[in-house]
């Protein structure tokens, strides 16, 4: 259908356009027509097939149901290093699957510093989260004030690159709304004296007699 829609757009479109050229000649057989009008008559003639096209189009070869629904795409959550200090940027979202800490320019996360090395630390994003290593830096990497070559970062952990320290925010997921399983009843149970109200907002129920063989119950009304 979209095919079809499309096919009629252009055939329309260019027989516009040969309209418009046809009522500009036959214009200049009558009378001088500037440059703009000419231009404007074949816009305006452009515009009017296109419409009407469009139009026809969806009259024609409606769209089907495919076509209307739109999938919803999440949106792919990442984590975030935001700075502690003053001077630095807002945050440095870890969007890539290796992120490289550094005072160089080329790095994915700059920290213009004294205490942090050309290529200091980086960022792995595994499986299981977001791995922190040390990549042989002078002044060493730190996780909640402990030196450390390798972590596996958690939400709200402290790291330190140098003298710089940043939080460790996880990645927000929208997690769907857990149903809870409704309670499955039999046509028997349905039917039983239990599910059947009295008066009062009473409900039947059931005791087994004493003296009643196993796995015989007998149905009375409560006191």
């Amino acid at each position: 259908m979209i095919l079809k829609r499309w096919m009629l757009n252009l055939i329309s479109v260019m027989l516009g356009c040969w309209i418009g050229l046809l009522l500009i000649n036959y214009l200049l057989t009558k009378m001088v027509v500037p440059s703009l009008v000419q231009l404007l008559i074949v816009i305006l003639s452009f515009t009017l097939s296109f419409v009407a096209s469009y139009g026809l189009g969806l009259r024609w070869f409606p769209p089907s149901e495919d076509e209307m629904i739109r999938p919803e795409i999440p949106r792919q959550p990442w984590a975030w290093l935001r700075p502690r200090g003053e001077g630095l940027r807002s945050g440095f979202p870890l969007n890539k699957s290796h992120v490289v800490i550094g005072r160089d320019v080329r790095c994915d996360v700059m920290v213009n510093h004294h205490s942090v090395s050309r290529r200091h630390a980086e960022v792995v994003r595994l499986a299981e989260g977001y791995l922190f290593r040390d990549m042989g830096s002078k002044n060493g990497c730190f996780v909640n004030g402990q030196r450390v070559q390798e972590y596996l970062l958690q939400e709200g952990d402290v790291i330190a690159v140098g003298d710089v320290q940043l939080n460790f925010e996880a990645p927000r997921r929208t997690e769907a709304p857990v149903l809870q399983e409704a309670e499955h009843l039999s046509v028997s149970q349905l039917l039983s004296p239990e599910a059947l109200p009295l008066e009062g907002g009473e409900m039947l129920g059931s005791a087994a007699l004493p003296d009643s063989e196993e796995g015989t119950e007998v149905w009375r009304r409560p006191e």
